[in-house]
């Protein structure tokens, strides 16, 4: 690892400094792309000089002046690192908002990224190398930064900043008119994914109905497994709530308004937590909320909630009983919400997201720059023999793809031909308009190519090498380039 010495000579203030959030998939409704815009508005109000990249790196990015110098990038971090960030010559922050347990993926159609979170948590152990200070959003979360070799005086946790403007918006008329019945109503809001536990929230609704036979339960979110959502649809039918078990899948959000303006409690059971959003917007609906004492909500929480330590629906169950059916209990845990609501306001936390930022600074100006040089890595270096437009197929458009890509598309010796891609093939994907196909696509139509492997899991790698193998492709024809377009294989 390089260093280079910091200028102490410039700009004391952060007024006076440019900062850089960087993530993928802004505007996908995801808690990443929620807290990164929370912290751009609240960064551009008080005058900061603020702006999000929503992309990937490139090579071209190292030169790039906006990454340069006393600039700031802050970098959400919530399943695998980008292998760019490393080489960049500026100031960088990593918020780190957590990944997922590993064995929290065990389900049908999840192994790669089962993987991919496996390969995050390894680039978490390297961070300190090239971050100069880490921010989270949880304790739980600094105390995973611990255990990966932060130093407890670099990491700093700040709650997520919530944008409550949008919740001003009125609530879908349909949704109430549908479900203001006098039934009880829980909820929980969340993807349907192994790791949020929906299993265990349907346990509990199923026990409920001992105390009230007509309670309905909602789950909204999006399906991200339709393995599980399919195995959740059989376990509500075995337990005789099929009927009252709704999926209002992704929906528009004055409708998901309507759904927390209609519950009568929230009910949280998931196993893995960076911060939980969710738990907030419960509060600010004015739900009481019962969740499982696990990960990151308990600090979410602050004391406020009912929390249990055990997913024993019975257990569950009595404890949405008592709220619902005591008004006193129900008051205790909605007025200590409430007090939680305050600590969790913009104008309460702002304060102190401009404090750790001004001691990040601090921490940088005795420090020098961390970076590694790229001079040795900015060309891809070809096979010999290959030249004056060879078709090439790119196998893994993740980070390490679409550097490749981007350094081979001006390429006159090349002519990328195909991008195959398992998990983002065949859903009208396309970069640099090409479109992102699955491998039972390309294979049929492009035999005489050059096949390139760019993804970065080693697994995964041997699987397509195989799996190219045994469709005829002859190894002089695979390649395997690392995500710096260095040639392994």
């Amino acid at each position: 690892m390089n260093q280079r010495k910091q200028n102490c000579e410039g700009k004391e203030s952060l007024e006076s400094l440019k900062i850089i959030q960087i993530l993928t998939g802004l505007g996908d409704g995801g808690g990443v792309s929620n807290a990164a815009m929370a912290i751009d508005n609240m960064l551009k109000q008080k005058g900061y000089d603020a702006v999000i990249y929503n992309q990937r790196l490139t090579t071209q990015s190292v030169s790039d002046p906006l990454f340069s110098g006393d600039n700031i990038v802050i970098y959400h971090l919530a399943l695998t690192v980008d292998p760019m960030l490393r080489y960049l010559k500026c100031r960088k922050i990593l918020a780190f908002q957590n990944i997922t347990d590993p064995r929290l993926f065990r389900e049908r159609g999840l192994d790669e990224l089962r993987m991919q979170a496996a390969i995050g948590l390894c680039d978490v152990e390297e961070t300190p190398q090239y971050f100069d200070a880490a921010i989270t959003f949880s304790a739980y979360s600094r105390d995973v930064l611990l255990q990966k070799g932060w130093r407890a005086d670099r990491v700093f946790v700040l709650p997520i900043l919530m944008r409550w403007e949008q919740f001003h918006h009125a609530p879908d008329a349909g949704v109430l008119q549908r479900y203001q019945d006098g039934r009880t109503n829980i909820l929980f809001t969340g993807r349907i994914f192994p790791s949020k536990r929906q299993e265990d929230v349907i346990r509990a609704f199923a026990a409920y109905r001992q105390y009230d036979a007509t309670a309905r339960l909602f789950l909204v979110g999006k399906v991200a497994s339709e393995h599980y959502y399919q195995r959740l649809l059989r376990l509500a039918k075995s337990l005789h709530v099929a009927q009252d078990v709704i999926f209002p899948g992704h929906v528009r959000f004055s409708e998901y308004l309507a759904y927390y303006q209609v519950a009568d409690v929230f009910l949280c059971m998931s196993l893995h937590e960076g911060f939980c959003i969710p738990l907030v917007e419960a509060m600010y609906f004015r739900l009481p909320i019962v969740a499982l004492a696990r990960t990151a909500v308990p600090d979410t929480l602050g004391g406020c909630g009912v929390l249990v330590d055990t997913a024993e629906p019975e257990t569950v169950a009595a404890a949405m009983h008592r709220l619902l059916s005591d008004p006193e209990e129900r008051k205790r845990i909605l007025d200590g919400e409430a007090a939680r609501l305050q600590e969790l306001q913009a104008d309460t936390l702002e304060g102190q997201y401009l404090d750790v930022l001004r001691k990040c600074k601090a921490i940088m100006k005795q420090e020098p720059l961390k970076y590694e040089e790229t001079q040795d890595v900015m060309e891809i270096p070809l096979p010999n023999g290959w030249g004056d437009g060879t078709p090439v197929v790119i196998y893994g458009m993740g980070a390490a793809g679409n550097r490749l890509l981007d350094m081979l598309r001006s390429d006159a010796r090349v002519r990328v031909v195909a991008l195959c891609d398992q998990g983002m093939g065949g859903k009208g994907r396309q970069m640099h308009g090409l479109a992102i196909e699955l491998p039972s696509e390309v294979l049929p139509c492009v035999r005489d190519a050059e096949y390139i492997i760019s993804i970065q899991n080693r697994a995964i790698v041997v699987q397509v090498a195989l799996m190219l193998h045994d469709a005829g492709i002859s190894s002089n024809h695979i390649h395997i380039y690392d995500e710096m377009g260095e040639k392994v294989i």
